[in-house]
């Protein structure tokens, strides 16, 4: 069952865009690749909520190598230096500082789709179809 999570987000048309609604373009940046997305009612942009998941990861995988660093350090007969361990736990410590930005898109597009819900219903095949405004 699709969640607030699953939808990207029109401000402007004040709804959740199912993937039919909405346009990705693709665009290259410092070596890497980013996909906006377009809104194709209004044709503004479009943006959807950040993934907890990945959050979670990165804390675990921060936590996990620290504790990997301090035993395999402490049996080797090394010394666990404190430059070692925050490069170790710099997942854990991004994953903190991204967090907030999950909280503030939850803040951002949950009303927006509880508005929806209210008004047409859980199930986004009974969602009235979208119509292009003049």
């Amino acid at each position: 069952m699709p969640n607030w999570m699953s939808y990207i987000y029109c401000q402007t048309c004040d709804r959740p865009l199912r993937k039919n609604e909405y346009r990705s373009v693709m665009t290259r940046r410092r070596g890497g690749w980013r996909e906006t997305h377009y809104c194709q009612m209004c044709d503004s942009h479009a943006s959807g909520p950040a993934r907890l998941n990945r959050i979670i990861e990165m804390f675990f995988l921060g936590i996990v190598g620290a504790v990997f660093y301090y035993y395999g350090s402490k049996s080797e007969g090394l010394r666990v230096t404190v430059n070692g361990m925050l490069l170790v736990c710099s997942p854990s410590m991004l994953a903190l500082l991204i967090f907030p930005c999950f909280w503030w898109h939850k803040l951002k597009y949950k009303p927006i789709y509880d508005r929806w819900v209210k008004l047409h219903g859980t199930d986004p095949e009974y969602w009235p179809r979208p119509s292009r405004p003049n």
